[in-house]
């Protein structure tokens, strides 16, 4: 790697190197972030508990001293490629997870576009090296086919050689993304203009509209006033990644700002405003080109075109709703068309639910709770509200109705749906999931599919379900309870699971 050539001034200082993990599903994103993010486990303030903020700032110990670094912590699922293609704009460096066993693959060469397309550099860290099927050199060769040449090739990528899963070369990978970082010469001007860019964002019900940053320029202090691409706020606190308020936040460092009006859009720049707060403009998630308007003329005049499949969308946050948005735009059929309506964080209410009915639409509820009242409303007004898990079965339903088709697979019936909320281990060393139930039921000898990042990663048979430390034959929708699989699993946070009958 060329070393960068970076306009030194009296006022700038060094700042930490903010990186994005990127790479194909299931070859071992999130266990390298998660074991990354362990290994600052002692910088921890006391008290703290880890929050998901989009980001977290690790200080590594290397050899010439404590490095701090940055890491965002984006989803790994091919229908997130927005967000990626967003998270490049605060990126100082790619690193490109790619298993040695399985080689490059689609979302691999797509992690790599968006780095050339961003002119961020790649540093690759070849994973699951200790597995049998690895081959290290298979994956060099198919990388350079990707225009990805590694110096032992003649190229300048550099690439290490990692085994997330026994924590094997990861601080080889933080030396190196050290010895980059200094390549690079990043700089910043704490006492310049506040720049920050937004890495996710979504509604609160105690602490109202939320956004988590990273500061680019500046420094981020209680009490300043902000400007996101029309949407303002001052700023009432800011949280660190262990939960703790902070007074200010430095270049590189990412923190979750409480105090803005709305909830301002994924990938948006946040700048300080010193004039008094003007009037806000809604951030738009969809272009216009992308919905339709609902006027007294639609009603009045009817028009010849396709028939179609109204929807209005809600989300748990800014990321999954554009990432919902921007895969419903690459699903086409020449029989039906469909109609986003609207499409919003935050949960169902009055509104969605009278305009679902105007306009004949389902409402698609997106890893939200429904107000009991909202779900009174809707069977009153006859509106069919959709709730889901994953983006995956989102998009399939829509793909069925628009193509009036239903695969074998997708005939099996789903009884239930949970999501692990706790983990534990019992007397006989076995996982244990704790975990909530969140449509249906779940009952013994049923059985299971895992998914994590969108992507199905085991399946097995319900052996034991506890509730109450009572065992129990079922549980059903909005209770909780500890259960057991076989073949026994390694379970995650946020797993979601899918129940079909045994």
């Amino acid at each position: 790697m060329k070393k960068k050539k970076a306009s030194k001034s009296i006022k700038t200082e060094i700042r930490p190197p903010i990186v994005t993990i990127m790479g194909h599903v299931d070859h071992g994103k999130t266990t390298l972030l998660d074991v990354i993010r362990k290994t600052n486990e002692a910088a921890k303030e006391e008290g703290g508990i880890t929050q998901k903020i989009g980001a977290y700032q690790i200080e590594f110990p290397s050899k010439e001293g404590s490095h701090k670094i940055t890491f965002i912590d984006t989803p790994g699922h091919e229908a997130f490629s927005a967000m990626r293609a967003r998270g490049a704009k605060v990126t100082d460096l790619v690193v490109l997870v790619v298993a040695a066993d399985d080689g490059v693959k689609p979302q691999t060469v797509e992690a790599i576009n968006h780095a050339k397309e961003a002119k961020v550099p790649l540093l690759v860290a070849i994973n699951k090296i200790d597995l049998p099927g690895a081959n290290i050199k298979k994956v060099k060769s198919q990388l350079a086919k990707e225009d990805v040449l590694v110096e032992e090739l003649g190229g300048e990528a550099v690439a290490v050689l990692i085994s997330a899963k026994q924590q094997k070369g990861i601080d080889d990978l933080l030396e190196m993304i050290v010895l980059l970082a200094e390549m690079l010469e990043l700089r910043a001007d704490p006492q310049g203009p506040l720049s920050a860019v937004v890495v996710e964002s979504h509604p609160d019900s105690h602490k109202g509209p939320v956004a988590s940053v990273i500061v680019k320029n500046g420094t981020l202090k209680v009490g300043q006033t902000l400007s996101s691409e029309g949407v303002r706020g001052k700023v009432r606190a800011l949280i660190n990644e262990w939960g703790k308020q902070i007074p200010s936040a430095l270049p590189s460092t990412p923190v979750e700002v409480v105090g803005f009006q709305d909830a301002p859009a994924l990938g948006a720049e946040v700048y300080e405003s010193k004039g008094k707060m003007e009037h806000r403009e809604a951030p738009q998630i969809l272009q216009k080109e992308d919905y339709k308007e609902l006027t007294l003329q639609d009603f009045l005049e009817p028009k010849i075109e396709k028939p179609g499949i109204n929807v209005v969308i809600k989300a748990e946050s800014e990321g999954s709703l554009e990432a919902i948005v921007s895969s419903l735009k690459n699903i086409h059929s020449d029989q039906f068309e469909l109609k986003i309506l609207h499409a919003a964080v935050g949960e169902v209410n009055k509104s969605d639910v009278l305009l679902a009915k105007t306009a004949g639409a389902s409402v698609l509820s997106f890893r939200l709770k429904v107000p009991p009242v909202m779900e009174r409303m809707a069977k009153e007004e006859k509106v069919l509200i959709k709730h889901y898990l994953l983006i995956y079965e989102l998009l399939e339903e829509i793909e069925e109705a628009l193509w009036g088709e239903v695969t074998d697979e997708v005939q099996e019936k789903i009884l239930g749906r949970a999501e692990v909320v706790g983990l534990f281990q019992s007397s006989l060393g076995k996982t244990i999931a704790g975990v909530k139930v969140s449509e249906g039921r779940i009952a013994l000898n049923d059985k299971i599919k895992i998914y994590r990042d969108e992507a199905e990663v085991h399946a097995g048979k319900i052996k034991t379900i506890k509730h109450l430390k009572e065992e129990v034959r079922e549980v059903k929708k909005g209770l909780e309870c500890g259960l057991t699989i076989e073949p026994d699993f390694n379970f995650e946070k946020r797993d979601i699971l899918e129940i079909t009958r045994g």
